[in-house]
């Protein structure tokens, strides 16, 4: 009777664990891992388009006359009073081609392009105290930019379709000048010039992808032109009385533009 017992204390207990077990609530399991997103690269490959826009440019200018002709008093007194600085402004029209690297969300790459650009100015000078007994001195400067062409590697940042950069590099630019001196009685001396510059620039820019192949762009250049002199010849009967005429040019561009983009696979 006594064993009876214990067998059935025994099963009344199995079944309360059972019971209580059920009671229990499930150990919840751990979420799935999130899915591994990559960046889209949409930036690499080839591109070629156009671009338009405005540019500032400054023609700072010194001489440096002939003390040999003018004299140390007339020279000090011509140098003084030339500095000026000019500022042709207008239109830029261009186009660009280059090629972009993309490595998760860094895109680097190369970019060349070439444009033409407007506006020219003119100063004419009169000089307040007579030269060499003269009255009515005067000199007069004309400064326009003609086409500058740059050489640039590209580094930004891509946040899917849209890129911002940095970028900078080398410049080439072609200018015209003419300059002049005249004395009253005495036939002007002019002495105009074309000449290539070489440079550097700097600036950065937005990019948007609007569709997978064309995209749109803001951007800003500064740019720094080598030193370049135009000498005035002497005035007609007087030796020794040329002109040197210093330039030192830096322009600013801003400009936008649009891309046709080719994938190299």
């Amino acid at each position: 009777m006594r064993k009876i017992f214990l067998v059935c204390a025994a099963l009344a207990g199995l079944s309360a664990a059972r019971a209580n077990a059920a009671d229990i609530p499930a150990y919840p399991s751990l979420p799935p891992p999130p899915p591994v997103i990559g960046i889209a690269d949409c930036w690499t490959g080839f591109y070629a388009g156009g671009s338009l826009g405005y540019h500032g440019g400054q023609d700072d200018l010194t001489t440096s006359a002939n003390w040999n002709g003018w004299g140390p008093l007339g020279a000090a007194y011509i140098d003084s009073q030339s500095a000026t600085f000019l500022a042709p402004r207008g239109t830029v029209v261009g186009g660009q081609i280059g090629f972009n690297w993309q490595v998760n969300n860094v895109v680097f790459g190369w970019e060349t392009d070439g444009q033409w650009m407007g506006g020219a100015i003119t100063r004419q000078y009169t000089y307040p105290v007579p030269i060499f007994g003269f009255p009515g001195s005067a000199m007069s400067n004309t400064s326009a930019a003609n086409v500058v062409a740059t050489l640039r590697p590209r580094l930004g940042i891509a946040f899917d379709n849209l890129l911002v950069y940095g970028t900078g590099g080398l410049a080439v630019g072609w200018f015209s000048n003419t300059d002049s001196f005249s004395l009253p009685g005495a036939a002007v001396t002019t002495q105009p010039s074309t000449t290539t510059r070489l440079g550097w620039t700097g600036g950065g820019g937005l990019e948007w992808k609007f569709l997978p192949a064309w995209s749109v762009k803001a951007e800003y250049l500064y740019l720094h032109m080598q030193n370049y002199n135009v000498t005035i010849p002497d005035i007609a009967g007087i030796p020794f009385t040329d002109i040197v005429v210093h330039h030192n040019y830096t322009d600013n561009l801003f400009r936008l533009g649009v891309n046709w983009h080719v994938s190299p696979w």
